[in-house]
């Protein structure tokens, strides 16, 4: 009970309620561990392969779900003479003898309030509604193949440790990679030349090739401001 209130606590669970081992006097040996909101479809303990039991679980594949993130209209910051007057006389800029005696904390909340309301009025964030894609929409079905074959070859190698299973294995990988690498350069490039012109389109697949399909995007300007408030608390101290 308290192993199954640990998996609950976690957002985990365990399906398997029936015996998996013929000398374990009855017992689970064996454990089938999955999400809580994994849909189970059916769940069968076949008979005996020697010892051991042989598991049947087939699961639903999950639905690609529409997610809702929050993003701002960069290409609007393409008008930058309206931008930059709105920046010229700011705080930030208007009076720089003002900012001399501030300390590097005020500094870095003036820095943030004065270009968060900047980037507020000229791009504004706005909720977008994304469509989660497959990390690697280019392997197909041939390429699974040979990666299982390769993964195969590699776990014999791994216990015999013979040289002709490694030199196999090799093989293997070499024969996996060249395919993979040819479909997987052609189908970027293919993206690239379908949104030559479209500013949009090749920002989506830049983004896709960087695996940031769903990024929150509070604002490249803001992303590595904690390391920046830890580096100025570092050098007040040091001062």
């Amino acid at each position: 009970m308290r192993f199954r209130e640990l998996l609950q606590s976690f957002g985990f669970v365990q399906h398997v309620t029936h015996p998996t081992h013929a000398h374990a006097r009855g017992h689970t040996l064996y454990l089938v561990i999955t999400k809580s909101e994994t849909v189970v479809l059916s769940l069968r303990v076949r008979g005996m392969i020697s010892d051991h039991a042989l598991i049947c679980i087939p699961l639903k594949k999950p639905s690609v779900k529409a997610q809702w993130v929050t993003r701002r209209a960069w290409r609007l910051l393409s008008r930058r003479e309206a931008f930059a007057s709105d920046l010229d006389v700011s705080e930030l800029c208007a009076d720089l003898d003002a900012l001399a005696n501030m300390f590097a904390d005020d500094l870095v909340q003036l820095y943030s309030g004065v270009l968060t309301g900047l980037l507020d009025k000229h791009c504004p964030a706005a909720k977008v509604c994304c469509r989660l894609k497959k990390v690697t929409p280019c392997l197909d079905a041939e390429c699974h193949a040979a990666r299982r074959h390769t993964r195969a070859a590699e776990r014999h190698f791994r216990r015999s440790h013979s040289s002709a299973d490694k030199l196999k294995w090799d093989r293997k990988t070499k024969t996996m990679r060249s395919p993979c690498n040819d479909k997987h350069d052609g189908y970027w490039r293919n993206e690239i030349s379908v949104n030559r012109g479209n500013t949009q389109g090749l920002s989506r697949t830049l983004h896709s090739v960087l695996g940031d399909s769903a990024r929150d995007d509070a604002g490249p300007y803001f992303q590595g401001q904690g390391r920046f408030r830890a580096r100025v608390h570092c050098c007040n101290t040091d001062v």
